[in-house]
């Protein structure tokens, strides 16, 4: 059975809500308002809104869902990067909103995290304890959405993705069943759900290994204006230096930020321990601004909120490339030229930041799907998001359309240098990027599908979930 759309699907999506309704009908709604990161997502209306209170609910609705042939989409902090990414058009938002339950278990060194806490209300928790987690790098930024991405973290570098650092879900199925899923209970499962995305289920709870953490780290950034060209390529060749040092001293955090438009360039660094090995600026040339700092990590992630850009309408698009200088002065002399172009087009600001992506990383990430591309050279990288941000809705196509022509175009100049590496981040992303394609090797890609059509026989998610990346369908 095919899922319904438009005028179709209407009158089941109707049943759907009002079965909802009598349910639950102090957790239904109709109130078309959103809160999403990107405003594209706000612009969207579902037909109901179900906040569940816990797994039980969650295993309820997507029962309801199937039987109605309801389409559907699950909202966990809702930071998507595109339109419909974690919200549906006339179809039922599952909001985990509700579940955000933190639970620490010294004993057993883990954190129990629902899908619907931030990052920001993870930390308040974990930093009184001088403990820590692999987890996300802005406040607003949901655990269920990042984590089912892979995720990012300032201590990826010892630790690999944040997913590396999950030792048990809690899932529901397409047939509403609740399992977990670890090493010793259903461990093909477990396995692909390290890059799941909207594929195997909705996962209502994460079980996280916890690392020890110093009271403070040591944090902020310099500020450099783009004019002192003398000073740029010194600065990157420091940086290089720092990203190949990673291995030995993995504790330090370093990413570039590029902001086109304001012609500034900012080197955020993070010591997660409050002594760091090397305090030295990475740059001789005078700052515009300079924030380092004693903190802690929930207000510094707060600080980092308005780089990604707030109430804004965005378009991101990602690429992985080999650790070079040349390829590094390429990219920010594309940034600098690409936001003047959507300046004086659309008023628009233009963004680029540089990570690394070290070998001790990649080696740390050896139980992910994603780890055979990523150490298909041996090498260090650099991973790379762009994204523009604006405030007309009738720009959106025509600006989206830039940000992927010029995101294809530097992947293609890498690419003829011998540089481009497949990998591409989920939680970075396009639409129209091919996460699964790219960022996974032939044999494990096979592996990914299988264990798909294995725990959705019926294909459930595929026709009715909505939004995030989905797997290719068996050849």
């Amino acid at each position: 059975m095919s899922a319904p759309v438009n005028g179709e699907h209407i009158s089941a999506v109707e049943k759907c809500c009002s079965e909802i309704a009598q349910r639950w009908p102090s957790l239904v709604s109709s109130d078309p308002k959103n809160h999403y990161y990107a405003l594209q997502q706000n612009d969207i209306r579902p037909k109901c809104r179900f906040t569940p209170l816990s797994s039980a609910d969650v295993s309820s609705v997507v029962r309801l869902l199937n039987e109605h042939n309801t389409p559907f989409a699950v909202r966990s902090g809702g930071h998507g990067v595109w339109a419909g990414q974690s919200n549906v058009e006339g179809g039922v938002v599952v909001d985990l909103a509700n579940l955000r339950d933190i639970q620490v278990d010294l004993g057993q060194s883990l954190v129990k995290l629902q899908p619907g806490a931030t990052w920001e209300e993870v930390f308040k928790v974990l930093d009184p304890q001088n403990i820590t987690v692999a987890a996300g790098r802005v406040s607003s930024v949901g655990v269920g959405g990042f984590l089912m991405g892979g995720g990012v973290s300032f201590i990826s570098y010892e630790r690999g993705f944040a997913s590396d650092s999950i030792i048990n879900y809690e899932v529901v199925l397409a047939d509403g069943s609740i399992v977990e899923a670890n090493a010793n209970s259903h461990p093909d499962l477990y396995w692909a759900l390290k890059l799941g995305s909207t594929n195997y289920g909705i996962v209502t709870r994460f079980d996280m290994t916890i690392y020890p953490a110093a009271p403070q780290i040591w944090a902020g950034a310099h500020v450099y204006s783009l004019a002192e060209k003398e000073f740029q390529r010194p600065l990157l060749q420091r940086w290089l230096s720092y990203i190949q040092n990673l291995t030995v001293d993995p504790k330090m955090a370093g990413l570039i930020n590029i902001n086109g438009t304001a012609q500034v360039m900012a080197l955020i660094r993070i010591y997660v321990e409050p002594e760091a090995s090397d305090r030295s600026p990475f740059s001789t040339a005078p700052t515009i601004a300079d924030t380092m700092a004693y903190t802690t990590t929930a207000p510094f992630i707060k600080s980092i909120e308005a780089v990604c850009g707030i109430d804004k309408r965005v378009s991101w698009f990602t690429m992985t490339v080999s650790a070079t200088l040349g390829i590094a002065e390429e990219l920010i002399a594309r940034t600098q030229a690409q936001a003047a172009s959507l300046g004086e087009k659309y008023g628009a600001e233009f963004y680029t930041t540089l990570q690394p992506i070290n070998k001790r990383w990649i080696a740390a990430s050896e139980g992910s799907p994603v780890h055979k591309v990523l150490a298909e050279k041996d090498e260090d990288l650099i991973l790379v998001v762009w994204y523009a941000l604006w405030d007309n809705p009738a720009h959106d196509t025509l600006i989206d359309d830039a940000v992927v022509a010029f995101g294809e175009s530097a992947e293609e100049s890498a690419r003829q240098q011998g540089l481009l590496n497949g990998y591409v981040y989920l939680n970075y992303a396009n639409q129209r990027q091919k996460v699964y394609e790219r960022s996974v090797s032939k044999d494990n890609l096979a592996k990914m599908i299988g264990v798909r059509e294995k725990y959705d026989k019926g294909n459930v998610f595929g026709r009715l979930w909505r939004g995030g990346y989905k797997l290719p369908q068996a050849s």
